[in-house]
């Protein structure tokens, strides 16, 4: 099942923009209970990264943009976005900027630096990196630039830079 799920996050189903899987699903919090997101940082092998209010790294998904998200239905349910307005863990500093977007169905959903956040599932303890690198689309946030060291994605831009519509900048 897990096979299926990182199949339905990893290719279009018809060719266009947003069709990975398009059946709408519910986010998942990464806050504690509250309407907002927190974001803090942990060390890894991958260096410094964003990571819940738990301590559970998040991830960003290459076909994404700074407006919307494309991972939906069975890919949303195995890389959960994370739900809410986002906001910095009491005594953490945040180089980037906090924005949210608005997700297919409705759902506000919290992005650093112009990348819309995810935990991983497969991640059973807070630390593990296991998503990075996944289908080759999946990436560690890093806290300092929002994306991993060595991805040969072309990053976002960061919303500090531009406010585009859709979003809502809160830092």
């Amino acid at each position: 099942m897990a096979l299926a799920a990182l199949a339905a996050c990893g290719g279009q189903n018809d060719g266009s923009p947003g069709s990975y899987d398009s059946q709408p699903t519910g986010s998942a919090s990464s806050g504690s209970g509250t309407s907002g997101a927190v974001f803090g940082t942990a060390d890894t092998a991958l260096g410094t990264v964003l990571t819940d209010a738990s301590g559970f790294t998040l991830y960003r998904f290459d076909p994404d943009t700074p407006t919307s998200s494309a991972c939906t239905g069975q890919c949303a349910a195995l890389w959960p976005p994370v739900a809410g307005t986002p906001s910095a863990a009491n005594g953490t500093t945040l180089p980037g900027t906090l924005s949210t977007i608005t997700r297919p169905e409705g759902s506000t959903q919290a992005a650093y630096d112009g990348h819309p956040a995810y935990r991983y599932t497969q991640d059973s303890a807070p630390g593990q990196t296991n998503g990075e690198g996944v289908m080759g689309t999946w990436h560690v946030i890093k806290a300092d630039t929002g994306a991993a060291p060595g991805t040969s994605t072309t990053s976002a831009p960061s919303a500090a830079a531009t406010n585009p519509p859709g979003s809502t900048n809160t830092n």
